[in-house]
């Protein structure tokens, strides 16, 4: 026995892609590599110092402050290799722009080097990191965390060993995804020069490690060391790699998202997949999770695929009314996967979502007796067209039969600063007659019933044979 089921609709949600003013991905600076200086060794051979110059260029309206630099040098596996130099830089206004110099000592040959900016933004305290590399003309930003719907692998190491009057050859190459979709088919286009820069020849391996495994292969936010080894390789000057990968399918890169803890019924983790044999056919999954202080069910979902570049040229390729029949507590999270057919190509998608809840009261309201005939409603359920079915049944408690039993139901909506009103009011006749003690089961449809929180009903019948 329980209440009437309200419906609730939530607010439109955002696709996982949706672009904020500055997003978490995006750093509040741009650093440009101004220049490196390297000191000579001193006279015992153990010391190198080298100095880095850099230019900071806060964005628009963003103002930073207590902001201090540091320089690690790396070698091509990543690991730190002399002493970090640090730098106090102070403040920087939103738009300002300001040189910074740090110093580092005892520093061998490096192949990278990371350059840490710590400070407050508008007063939160933040850590933003950039990663630079020879022949690299400026450092770029390393995201906390992947990208949504994107890939892009960026080399953050190169090192090609060839022993000395060797045909062999080894590259190394460290290459990190700083987008969330899974890069495949990766290779590296390595060119070789000799003197005078000319081009000796041309590779293009597919990327693998020394264990073979997953080749051509960086998942989302991953990074990973590659070891190619050539049996033949000329004896060179100079060499440059350059990494292509696939074109992810336009799924993948709509796939994603992550619940944010909103107090609302929130939906993240989408994934889309086609079907091998049926390329129309795609499967769609994701999680819904309530965030709400109160139970929901019946969660049903309006999805939109769309296609085009921005809002304004987006056209719907497909809406889809998904349903989730599943009741789910506060906190608590829920899976939903299904098939859907005929769908064609997309690049984004965006939903809305509506749902079922218990009211504030989840007992009926009590049987109502009237003489002879008793009225016990079991429930009430809104559906998604607002239609509204309530269900129950009517016994006679006396010892003679009734008839014309009329069951009068009043919905009622809470007013702010004023009484409850009656928003609809519907009657149900029971056809026939009721004998003593053989309960007779009714359902009550309402069409298009408003908004309500609560209702309460009233009944009235005639004898058999007489006049009501």
């Amino acid at each position: 026995m329980r209440r009437a089921i309200l419906c609730a609709v939530a607010a439109l949600g955002l696709a996982p892609n949706a672009r904020a003013e500055l997003r978490p991905f995006e750093p509040p600076v741009t650093l440009t590599f101004l220049g490196l200086e390297r000191q000579r060794k001193d006279i015992s051979g153990a010391s190198s110092v080298v100095r880095t110059s850099f230019r900071l260029q806060a964005a628009q309206g963003v103002d930073l402050s207590d902001l201090n630099a540091r320089v690690d040098y790396v070698d091509y596996k990543g690991g730190a290799i002399g002493r970090p130099g640090l730098s106090r830089i102070g403040s920087l206004k939103g738009g300002a722009a300001s040189s910074v110099t740090v110093e580092s000592t005892f520093v061998p040959v490096f192949n990278g080097y990371v350059f840490t900016l710590s400070g407050r933004l508008d007063g939160q305290s933040g850590q933003w990191k950039f990663y630079g590399a020879p022949g690299a003309p400026d450092p770029w930003y390393l995201p906390e965390s992947p990208i949504p719907n994107y890939v892009q692998l960026v080399c953050m190491a190169t090192e090609l060993d060839q022993a000395l009057r060797s045909r062999g050859a080894t590259l190394y190459l460290r290459v990190k995804n700083l987008g969330a979709v899974k890069a495949t088919g990766a290779k590296a286009r390595l060119v070789v020069t000799g003197r005078n820069g000319r081009k000796l020849g041309e590779v293009n391996p597919v990327l693998s490690d020394s264990t073979g495994a997953r080749k051509g292969e960086v998942n989302g936010g991953e990074e990973r060391l590659f070891e190619m080894r050539f049996r033949s390789f000329p004896e060179y000057e100079g060499y440059s790699v350059e990494l292509t990968w696939d074109k992810p399918q336009s799924e993948a890169m709509a796939s994603g998202g992550e619940f944010t803890g909103a107090r609302d019924v929130e939906l993240a983790k989408f994934a889309f997949k086609r079907d091998a044999s049926d390329k129309k056919r795609l499967a769609v999954s994701f999680k819904a999770r309530n965030g709400l202080d109160r139970a929901v069910s019946r969660i049903r979902v309006t999805l939109r695929l769309v296609k085009g570049e921005s809002n304004s040229r987006m056209t719907t390729v497909k809406t889809l009314k998904l349903t989730m029949d599943c009741t789910l507590q506060p906190g608590e999270e829920g899976d939903f996967s299904q098939t859907v057919e005929d769908i064609g190509a997309f690049d984004d998608f965006e939903y809305e979502v509506a749902y079922d809840q218990p009211s504030a009261s989840a007992a009926p309201p009590p049987p109502v007796s009237v003489g002879q005939a008793v009225v016990a409603i079991a429930g009430a359920a809104r559906k998604p067209d607002d239609t509204v079915v309530l269900t129950g049944t009517v016994d006679n408690s006396g010892s003679a039969p009734i008839q014309n039993v009329l069951i009068t139901v009043s919905f009622k909506r809470k007013v702010a600063g004023a009484e409850d009103r009656v928003v609809q009011q519907v009657k149900c006749s029971v056809p026939g007659v009721v004998e003593p003690k053989s309960p007779v089961d009714f359902e009550l449809t309402v069409k298009n019933c408003p908004q309500f929180d609560e209702y309460f009903y009233e009944v009235s019948f005639a004898p058999a044979g007489g006049a009501g």
